[in-house]
C-alpha cells in the first residue's frame, strides 16, 4: 500500500511496559518484549477523516443497505461540519 492511500491518521497516547523473561537463554543483553499496558479506550477522527473513510468502505461493498448507510452517516457527518450560527456544532 503507498503511504496516504486508504489510510487515516489518528492520534494515541499509550504506556509500553517491557516483560522480562528471565529464563531465555542468550549470550548478552536482556531478553524480552515490550507491550502496551492498557488498550486505548478511545479513538476518534477528525469529521473528514471519516467520511474519507466511510466513502471508501461504502464505495468497496456490493451490498446496497451498506451503500445507503454509508450515504445516511456521509449526509449526519456533512451536517456537523455545517455552519449553524450557534457556538456548539448543530
Amino acid at each position: 500500500m503507498m503511504p496516504g492511500v486508504g489510510c487515516i491518521m489518528t492520534e494515541e497516547t499509550f504506556s509500553l511496559v517491557f516483560i522480562h523473561h528471565p529464563h531465555a537463554k542468550v549470550q548478552a543483553g536482556d531478553v524480552g518484549e515490550w507491550k502496551i499496558d492498557e488498550a486505548p479506550r478511545v479513538r476518534a477522527a477528525d469529521v473528514p477523516a471519516a467520511i474519507k473513510y466511510v466513502q471508501e468502505m461504502g464505495g468497496k461493498s456490493n451490498d446496497p443497505v451498506v451503500k445507503r448507510n454509508a450515504a445516511r452517516t456521509i449526509k449526519a457527518l456533512k451536517r456537523l461540519t455545517a455552519a449553524c450560527g450557534v457556538p456548539n456544532p448543530c
